[in-house]
């Protein structure tokens, strides 16, 4: 029953995609899909809306570094699938700062955790975890850090470098866009030195 409802979810999350994209898009033949498709409006609608409400002020020392937001993570979807932008190409590799919710998750991964661009709650111990997060997301990487850090709910304003590509993180997820924290942006969040390899240490 679990497999049957993530394969439902993950057509649900694609099908209005496919129906933005087709040149000729159909409404649906029933009433209870209409029902259905509707009521998935709304609630996105909203989540979006309290998503934009909760506005985070820039601190002075950040506001001089360029902005990556979470829509602007990909171009317009074509024939290859999603692409990055012009604009995260353009600020890869360079010390940004990021507006976002950290993700809540059931199992963490020590010195990283994910960020979205609103509130996002995954439990990794469930069959199609991966279908509860969007493509637009980040690893948020923290130097040295050895210990599982806090989940902390609320938006928050993140600086740090940006880097681009895919690779394989130590939470068996599959990055597509990395940020390695700045010391002031994880001095902002821990308040406390966060506990360190010896490695690092020495």
């Amino acid at each position: 029953m679990r497999l049957l409802s993530c394969f439902m979810l993950a057509v649900a999350s694609s099908a209005p995609l496919l129906a933005q994209t087709s040149p000729n898009p159909t409404r649906p033949s029933d009433p209870t899909t209409a029902r259905a498709w509707a009521h998935l409006a709304q609630v996105t609608a909203q989540t979006l809306k309290r998503a934009a409400a909760d506005s985070t002020t820039v601190p002075q020392e950040l506001a001089v570094l360029p902005e990556l937001s979470f829509n602007e993570f990909f171009g317009p979807i074509g024939p290859e699938g999603l692409e990055y932008s012009d604009k995260i190409r353009a600020l890869a590799g360079r010390r940004v700062r990021v507006r976002g919710f950290i993700v809540q998750q059931t199992e963490r991964a020590p010195g990283l955790f994910l960020l979205t661009g609103w509130p996002v709650k995954v439990d990794t111990r469930a069959d199609c975890n991966e279908t509860d997060t969007p493509p637009a997301m980040i690893h948020v990487l923290v130097p040295g850090a050895e210990k599982i850090l806090p989940y902390m709910p609320g938006p928050r304003v993140l600086s740090g470098m940006l880097e681009l590509g895919p690779r394989t993180e130590a939470d068996g997820r599959i990055s597509v866009a990395r940020l390695t924290l700045d010391e002031s942006a994880r001095a902002a969040l821990f308040g406390s030195p966060v506990a360190v390899a010896p490695s690092a240490a020495q």
